[in-house]
C-alpha cells in the first residue's frame, strides 16, 4: 500500500465509520424526540461534515479548515432553514451561528481530540467540550428566537450533547485506532501532517552539516585575516 491509498482510505473510514456508530447511537439517544427536531438528518449530516472536518485538520493546515467550515456552513444552513427554530431567524443570523458551531468544534478537535496530551482521555474531553458548543448554539438559537431558556432546558441541551459528541467520539477513536493500524502495518505515515522519523533525522543531519560547514568556513575566514594581520 502506498501513502496516498492510506490517505484515501482514511477519508473513507472518517466518513463511514463515525456514520455507523452515530447512527447506532442516535437510535438510542434521540428515539421518542421525532416531533422536536428532525434528528436522523441533523445526525447524518452533522457526522458527515465533522468526519470530513477531522481529516483536513489531520491532513492539512487549519487554513484549509476554515475554508471547509464556511463552505459547509453555507449547505448546512440552507439544509436547516426550514428546521426547528432555525426557520424562525433570517439566514444570514442561521449561517453565523452554523458557522460559531463548526468553528468551535473545529477547535475542539484540533486541541483537544488531535492533542497528543489528550490522547488518554480524549473521548470524554471532547464530548464535554463538545457539548458545550453544541449547548451555546441553541442557546443563543433560543436568545434569537425570543425564547425564554430554563435551567432543565440548559442542562437537557447539554446532556443531549454530550451524547451526541461522545458517540461521534468513539467514532472518531475507532477510525483513527484503525488508521494508525494499517499505517503502522504497511510503514506507513497515518497522516500528512506526520513527520516521517526518518525525514527528521535526515533533517538534523543537513543542518548539523551546515553548521559544521558554516563553522569551517568562518575558520578559513579567521585564518585570512590572520595572515593579513601585519602585528
Amino acid at each position: 500500500m502506498k501513502q496516498e491509498q492510506l490517505i484515501a482510505y482514511s477519508l473513507i473510514l472518517f466518513i463511514l465509520i463515525p456514520l455507523v456508530i452515530t447512527t447506532l447511537g442516535g437510535m438510542m439517544i434521540l428515539s421518542g424526540s421525532a416531533n422536536f427536531f428532525p434528528y436522523a438528518k441533523f445526525l447524518i449530516g452533522l457526522t458527515v461534515s465533522l468526519g470530513l472536518l477531522l481529516f483536513i485538520l489531520k491532513n492539512f493546515k487549519m487554513l484549509y479548515g476554515w475554508g471547509y467550515i464556511l463552505i459547509v456552513s453555507i449547505f448546512q444552513t440552507f439544509t436547516l432553514r426550514h428546521s426547528f427554530l432555525f426557520s424562525d431567524v433570517s439566514f444570514l443570523l442561521n449561517l453565523l451561528l452554523v458557522i460559531v458551531f463548526l468553528a468551535g468544534i473545529s477547535l475542539c478537535i484540533r486541541y483537544i481530540f488531535l492533542n497528543k496530551d489528550f490522547r488518554s482521555i480524549r473521548t470524554l474531553t471532547f464530548s464535554l467540550s463538545g457539548a458545550v458548543v453544541f449547548t451555546v448554539m441553541f442557546s443563543l438559537l433560543l436568545i434569537f428566537t425570543d425564547h425564554h431558556i430554563t435551567k432543565n432546558m440548559f442542562y437537557s441541551d447539554f446532556g443531549m450533547g454530550f451524547m451526541l459528541f461522545a458517540v461521534i467520539g468513539i467514532g472518531f477513536l475507532l477510525t483513527d485506532i484503525v488508521v494508525n493500524a494499517i499505517a503502522s502495518r504497511y510503514h506507513l505515515k497515518p497522516d500528512l501532517l506526520t513527520v516521517d522519523p526518518i525525514d527528521e533525522d535526515a533533517d538534523d543531519d543537513d543542518d548539523d552539516a551546515e553548521v559544521k560547514n558554516e563553522n569551517h568556513d568562518n575558520n578559513i575566514i579567521s585564518k585570512d585575516d590572520d595572515e593579513k594581520d601585519p602585528s
